[in-house]
């Protein structure tokens, strides 16, 4: 069976949310994928909050200018940038990719760390990781 992991990701103050999206895709993972060789997940979908900026020309990349495209709620209840769904074979595939993220993140890898704090939000960072169950999906007949 399948594990599941879903994170929860703020990008760091000061850069937009484009900016945000480019780095993680273009930079970040590519260099996930090198760190951690054949322990990346089966999977690795990221899902972005669509920002709408309230001002096109303004140089302001914080949450108040670029507020979340919602149908329901408030702004302020979506104050992550992407959530980050992994994939892995089972539990043991897991613990692998746990014990390589452990080895890098621990602060020894410059590479690692330069990047991270590059983008998200140092403050924030694994704050939200929650285990779901495989996905349960019905589709259209």
């Amino acid at each position: 069976m399948v594990y599941t992991v879903t994170v929860f990701l703020w990008r760091k103050p000061g850069i937009s949310p484009s900016q945000f999206r480019n780095h993680y895709e273009t930079v970040h993972i590519p260099l996930l994928r090198t760190k951690v060789g054949s322990s990346f997940p089966l999977t690795h979908s990221r899902h972005y909050l669509t920002r709408t900026p309230n001002s096109l020309g303004s140089s302001d990349n914080s949450n108040d200018n670029h507020k979340p495209t919602i149908l329901g709620g408030k702004p302020e209840d979506f104050d992550w940038d992407v959530y980050s769904e992994m994939v892995f074979q089972d539990y043991e595939h897991f613990g692998v990719f746990a014990q390589k993220m452990g080895e890098i993140s621990d602060g020894k890898d410059e590479e690692w760390k330069v990047d991270c704090e590059a983008f998200l939000d140092m403050d924030k960072i694994a704050s939200r990781m929650v285990i779901v169950d495989e996905a349960v999906v019905t589709k259209r007949e």
